[in-house]
């Protein structure tokens, strides 16, 4: 979450088998999908999060970062490598909304997450109908990403990818809280992402 926006933190990033493959399931266009990832600390999940974030939006000032690591994708897989050069090439965006830790509320963090990511790529006036909508419960979940979703589609926007790192700190938070019922919500958010949409979503 810190390091999105900043390319030139990811450009020793050094994919292996295991993190081609986490990035390959987040691009793939053929429709929404949840995942959940468990690897050692220190393996690189939040460094190929942050890769899959500079990729997702494709933005000029991370072309350099985003090319030294293509060169290196080669090598590890060359289907993944030509994806990510033909997405610079062709100039294609998507909407990256990067979750951290605990929060008081799944539904607000993602609202808010998706309103300072709009605003990072320049969606400000797409982003003003979100702004009205509700997110107080899991009921909020679904209009907030189908809105999104099809605001990302009016300006061309080929995904969204959402990615909540150190995700295992939010659980604890939830039970230490004596919240537990509240994992109702990310049941629900991850059957979201199955459901047909302007744009494909992976969380």
């Amino acid at each position: 979450q810190l390091d999105v926006g900043f390319p030139e933190r990811l450009q020793h990033f050094r994919p292996t088998s295991k993190s081609v493959r986490l990035i390959s399931s987040l691009m793939q266009s053929d429709g929404g999908k949840a995942l959940f990832v468990v690897a050692p600390y220190g393996s690189g999940k939040s460094l190929t999060a942050g890769y899959v974030g500079e990729l997702v939006e494709n933005r000029p000032a991370a072309a350099d970062a985003l090319a030294k690591v293509e060169a290196r994708i080669v090598s590890v897989d060359p289907k993944l490598s030509e994806l990510a050069r033909r997405r610079q090439v062709e100039g294609t965006r998507g909407l990256f909304v990067p979750l951290y830790g605990h929060v008081p509320s799944a539904p607000g963090a993602l609202k808010e997450g998706i309103l300072t990511a709009m605003k990072r790529v320049k969606l400000g006036r797409q982003a003003r109908p979100i702004q009205r909508l509700e997110a107080n419960s899991a009921r909020d979940l679904a209009p907030l990403i189908s809105e999104c979703s099809k605001k990302l589609d009016e300006r061309g926007f080929d995904r969204l990818v959402i990615v909540w790192d150190e995700f295992g700190r939010h659980l604890q938070g939830l039970i230490s809280e004596g919240r537990p019922e509240e994992l109702d919500v990310l049941q629900v958010l991850a059957e979201v992402m199955s459901r047909p949409s302007a744009v494909p979503v992976s969380l």
